[in-house]
């Protein structure tokens, strides 16, 4: 497997505005983890997912059923679609980084699969765009980049960089 990410920091309030730029772009958006497959396509199970799914093509997406704990998640390397992990809080009060993610191929049974050259053209243009409007890097981004959100945090001085810089921690 083969992958191409943008990591960042955002807040809980940037969550909605990510999901309704991801749909004026076009795309619909599934939950990472359902009970039941008829769930997918159902709007409230997205608010309580730490994945959400940005389908490019829902005839070519995957989900694979776990049967030890009795539900399906979404495949990202097979499936048509860039995957969205929302930041999530970790112990110590801190946040650990989201990011958007796609993966151009992939490897099954030692065979190489590539995906369409429109997906990754499609891809490559919304990790571009999502950039360009919503991130940032500022004098406190270190190497990450910020929502405006999280910026305007380390400005107040109400969140500080954890050991590492791999997360934040919130005042």
């Amino acid at each position: 497997m083969i992958s191409k990410q943008l990591n960042f920091f955002h807040s809980n309030n940037d969550i909605e505005k990510f999901i309704t730029y991801f749909r004026k772009k076009g795309f619909a958006l599934y939950p990472y983890l359902v009970n039941h497959l008829d769930e997918i396509k159902q709007e409230e199970k997205l608010n309580k997912q730490s994945k959400i799914e940005i389908i490019y093509d829902s005839n070519q997406i995957e989900y694979k059923f776990i049967e030890k704990q009795r539900y399906y998640l979404f495949n990202p390397e097979k499936s048509y679609a860039i995957e969205f992990l929302v930041c999530t809080p970790s112990e110590g009060n801190k946040i650990e980084a989201g990011r958007l993610y796609y993966t151009p191929k992939y490897y099954e049974d030692g065979k190489q699969t590539l995906k369409s050259d429109h997906f990754v053209n499609e891809a490559n243009n919304l990790l571009k765009d999502f950039k360009k409007d919503f991130l940032k890097k500022t004098e406190y981004s270190e190497n990450w980049f910020f929502t405006e959100d999280i910026n305007n945090l380390f400005k107040k001085k109400l969140v500080e960089w954890t050991q590492n810089n791999n997360a934040i921690k919130l005042g």
